[in-house]
């Protein structure tokens, strides 16, 4: 009897086992379908994006789309409970009896939490694809954008290698802007909504490769304008958005290195430096002596004996060494949360921060003619950069009912420690012709650069229900940008009658350069937004703002000289290394030198010192209506009243020289106009017109000449420089048909009156003097086709019946966009030089951008892959002019494509592994000039430079804690 009744409870506890075991496939073999609908606001009937969607017993999960809709897929048969919930919203439950073979829909509209006076809304996610073309659709005029996880398949590292996938926009010199091919003073930056100084002081926008991706949400190209953004505006502004906290607590970290084919374990050029430089920042060893004060180093201002001891203060090195190329390394985290700390009171907060180092080799051939197209220059180049990058972006947000405060600040710092050896033919002073031989020059250059951008904005929101429901809008923002160069040094050596010994030939051929620049902006913009009801009774709304923008630059640079009273070096015979013909020992007062004696000089010139202000006072009016329920307008009036003031100082006089006067100077009327038409739900027609300026910038106004001491180019800026004023048409169709796909094209034309440019001029024998300069006008037109799609429609279109086949095609998805532009520069004769040609493109114009990927992403592995193109036309990098009866060739860069691949694995639960491999063919980078035909000369193409960038690989590994 025991026994049986053993027998009978194994068999329970078998039975029972089998039972547990088949479970899954009595649930797998029960009948199952989809269950599909739509969630809109309760309030304005908008589609809501970002709804979760869930069957918790079944863990069963769904997302809205752009549209508001959802798929629930392989629900079972039967009653189901269905949780509708997004942040800000009451969470809504919704039974329905799931019938197979029949459409299951349920469709929900969501209500805004309340509690007594207070309305909470959700936050609108920005850092994804879908979130970005969802606000591309409502926006009011033509933009484009990339995501956080668009930068993520990809393997871009700052805002420039982003900003060049998006349509109609090239990068020049790796940091620059070009948006549907206007260059850089014709397209602003601007990061969290405020305008920024730029730490270059040769251009006015600010360098993209100074925002690392790590620490942004999305990048929005706007191109075309409306009256509440800044008037300077004609290729477009990118608008550069940090991260936002999260909704829930996150804290990931990312850590990676890589190879660099041209460099890492090879041979790299450097010098004894200081001892942080590995964190690109300098200890001081490159200062200034502390003899040297803000007088200029002459025997006026000091005595010759200290000049002899600030001489030897001098660090006493100039020429490079090698060591082993490092492998790359980069470091990044954030942390972000989001907290209740009352009654409808929450506190959001990120704290991201990140560390970047890696080396690059240059090869460079580098070749220069003279007027006369007879060779002056032709180098072999080895060029070694050690670069970091650091940032570091703190954000807090209070929510608290109808108020919101938030707080920003970034900060994000770069340095790029140069290290140069050029060898071959020089002729650009003549020393052949003094020597009666080819000289033979050997150059070495170091040179350490450090920029940075401190950002800080404070920006509040309040709703006025009772006062026409306004909502006020205000912004505070005060950013700072530096570029600080010490004490760049800059050796000629030459071997006049090919002996193999290295003299220095003449007292400038030694110089060390030091620069200081700091730029700042401080902003206030507040703006007032009264909803109201138009003729027909549709919501319509009234914008009313204005803007102050100061913008204060100081610029200031030194050089130096060693002097022996006679050509230094020309009768020495002390070769290299330069070190033992400059040290201490060697190094006198003026008048105690002599053939091997040497004092410092300063060679400073009379624009190497300069401040500048601008200011700009603008006030806005721009109406946001339906004229009838699917055409919206959106128009108004824009006026700016700007002032620049520039003062340029001469340290030998001690004189303060005054530029502030017309045309820097000016009052605009701005008036902007933008009708959308909307067809269906998913699609757009965009008209736009509007009227706007580009002003020169403050270098470009002064006669501060510039050289980079190698190229033996001249920059002169043009105290005579007008605004430019162009006029805008845009037209665009969109239409949006996922939540991930965009169909675009677009076409647009600017007349543009008094462009400027940079321009080659007459210049001293064997030099190039280049020129800021007013063409007559230009017109610049172009046309824009975007495409993102999917490769599921295969499927559809030719009935393939196998799940494999279409979930492969579902995970594939492409996407394209190509702008070919035309432009024209209608150009006069100018006193100092004649253009050679009247006929050509405005500069930095591509005739054709292209960008194109394919994109594999299969969540049920885990697994992304995406290959990426980007391809430009060549473009003109400076104009040419003629020098007396001698054309010159306008300057071209040539195309140049890449193609780069990346790859990210899920491992575990919380963690992603990235491998990319960047500029895959390695294309040759070449700028080119041609020799017109003239007479019995033919045409000829001259390659000024050229050199290959070299393949990157990386891998990294991200883990969400």
């Amino acid at each position: 009897m025991k026994k049986s009744a053993l027998n009978s409870r194994i068999l329970q506890k078998v039975l029972m086992v089998i039972l547990i075991m088949f479970t899954p496939l009595t649930l797998y073999a029960q009948k199952t379908t989809d269950v599909s609908g739509k969630v809109i606001d309760s309030m304005t009937g908008e589609p809501l994006i970002g709804v979760n969607v869930i069957i918790q017993t079944l863990k069963i999960y769904s997302i809205t789309d752009i549209n508001g809709k959802y798929t629930l897929q392989d629900v079972p048969e039967g009653k189901q409970n269905i949780l509708f919930q997004m942040m800000g919203y009451d969470k809504t439950l919704s039974a329905i009896n799931v019938k197979p073979g029949e459409k299951n829909i349920v469709n929900i509209s969501l209500s805004y939490k309340t509690a007594e006076e207070v309305v909470v809304t959700g936050r609108r996610i920005n850092n994804t694809e879908a979130a970005l073309l969802s606000k591309r659709k409502k926006a009011p005029v033509a933009q484009d954008a990339i995501s956080s996880e668009q930068i993520s398949k990809s393997p871009d590292s700052d805002a420039s290698d982003a900003a060049k996938r998006v349509t109609g926009v090239t990068i020049v010199d790796g940091k620059t802007v070009y948006i549907r091919g206007l260059g850089e003073r014709y397209s602003s930056v601007m990061f969290a909504g405020s305008t920024i100084p730029s730490p270059d002081p040769d251009k006015r926008v600010v360098p993209l490769d100074i925002f690392p991706v790590g620490l942004l949400d999305n990048l929005v190209i706007i191109k075309a304008y409306t009256p509440d953004i800044p008037g300077e505006f004609a290729g477009g502004i990118v608008q550069i958005n940090p991260r936002d906290y999260p909704d829930k607590a996150t804290f990931k970290v990312s850590i990676g290195s890589g190879y660099h084919s041209n460099t890492t374990g090879k041979d790299f050029l450097t010098y004894d430096g200081g001892k942080y430089d590995w964190f690109g920042i300098d200890d001081g060893t490159r200062e200034l002596p502390d003899g040297i004060k803000d007088d200029y180093v002459n025997d006026i201002f000091y005595t010759p004996k200290r000049i002899a001891q600030i001489g030897r203060e001098f660090k006493n090195e100039y020429t490079p060494n090698t060591t082993d190329g490092k492998f790359p390394f980069k470091v990044n985290f954030s942390y972000g949360d989001s907290y209740n700390i009352g009654k409808n009171k929450t506190l959001g907060l990120i704290f991201s921060g990140l560390f970047k180092e890696s080396s690059k080799n240059k090869d460079i051939h580098f070749f220069r003619v003279s007027d006369n197209w007879n060779t002056i220059k032709d180098y072999h180049i080895d060029k070694s950069t050690y670069s970091t990058n650091k940032g570091l972006l703190i954000s807090s947000s209070l929510n608290a009912g109808t108020d919101k405060l938030r707080l920003t600040s970034f900060y994000s710092h770069q340095s790029d420690d140069n290290t140069s050896e050029y060898f071959g033919y020089n002729n650009d002073r003549q020393e052949s012709t003094v020597a009666g031989a080819v000289s033979t020059a050997k150059i070495y250059k170091l040179q350490f650069i450090t920029t940075g951008l401190f950002f800080s904005q404070i920006n509040g929101e309040h709703y006025f229900e009772k006062i026409f429901k306004t909502i006020l809008d205000w912004t505070a923002s005060y950013s700072r940008a530096s570029r600080y160069e010490p004490d760049t040094r800059t050796s000629q050596l030459i071997d006049l009658n090919s002996t193999g010994s290295f003299i220095v030939y003449r007292s400038d051929d030694v110089k060390r350069f030091f620069q200081e620049h700091d730029d700042s902006v401080y902003g206030f913009s507040p703006s007032l937004t009264i909803p109201f009801k138009q003729w027909n009774g549709l919501s319509s709304k009234l914008n009313i703002g204005g803007a102050i923008t100061y913008r204060e630059r100081d610029s200031e640079s030194r050089t130096f000289l060693w002097d022996n009273g006679n050509s230094l070096g020309s009768i020495s015979t002390t070769p290299e290394p330069l070190e033992n013909l400059l040290s201490p020992g060697f190094i006198v007062a003026p008048g105690d030198e002599d053939p091997t004696h040497y004092f410092i000089k300063e060679a400073s010139g009379e624009n190497d010192y300069y401040t500048g202000k601008l200011t700009i006072i603008a006030g806005y009016g721009q109406f946001d209506m339906p004229i009838i329920p699917r055409l919206r307008f959106v128009g108004g009036l824009r006026y700016e009243y700007s002032d620049m003031d520039v003062i340029t100082y001469n340290p030998i006089l001690k004189e303060e020289k005054d530029l502030s006067k017309e045309p820097l100077e000016e009052d605009n009327i701005m008036p902007g106009v933008s009708v959308t038409y909307s067809a269906t739900k998913n699609t757009n027609l965009r008209f736009a017109y509007s009227k706007t300026v580009a002003r020169p910038d403050f270098r470009e106004v002064t006669e501060f000449k510039y050289s980079p001491m190698i190229s033996s180019e001249v920059l002169i800026g043009n105290p005579d420089l007008e605004q430019c004023d162009i006029h805008n048409y845009d037209l665009r169709v969109e239409w949006f048909p996922s939540a991930s796909e965009i169909l675009a094209l677009s076409l647009f034309y600017k007349d543009m009156e008094k462009p400027i440019e940079l321009l080659e001029v007459t210049g001293t024998p064997g030099s190039t003097t280049l020129k800021y300069q007013n063409a007559e006008s230009a017109e610049n037109m172009g046309i824009e086709f975007e495409v993102k799609k999917t490769f599921s429609f295969i499927s559809d279109l030719f009935n393939l019946e196998s799940s494999n086949i279409k979930n492969i095609l579902g995970d594939l998805s492409f996407s394209t966009n190509i702008a070919f532009i035309h432009s024209n520069v209608d150009v006069e004769d100018i006193e100092s030089a004649k253009y050679t040609t009247d006929d050509r493109p405005l500069q930095g114009q591509s005739p054709y951008v292209l960008n194109s990927s394919l994109n594999y992403n299969n969540d049920n592995i885990g697994l992304n892959g995406t290959l990426l193109y980007n391809i430009y036309g060549r473009r003109i990098v400076k104009v040419g002019t003629i020098y007396g009866t001698n054309p010159r060739g306008d300057i071209y860069e040539e195309p140049v494509g890449k193609l780069d691949f990346v790859a990210k694995q899920k491992l575990f639960s919380k963690g992603h592994l990235k491998i990319s491999i960047s500029n895959i063919l390695d294309p040759a980078i070449e700028i080119s000039q041609k020799r017109p035909k003239s007479g019995t000369s033919l045409e000829k193409k001259f390659t000024l430079e050229s050199y290959r960038e070299g393949r990157n690989y990386s891998i990294s590994y991200s883990y969400n804690l």
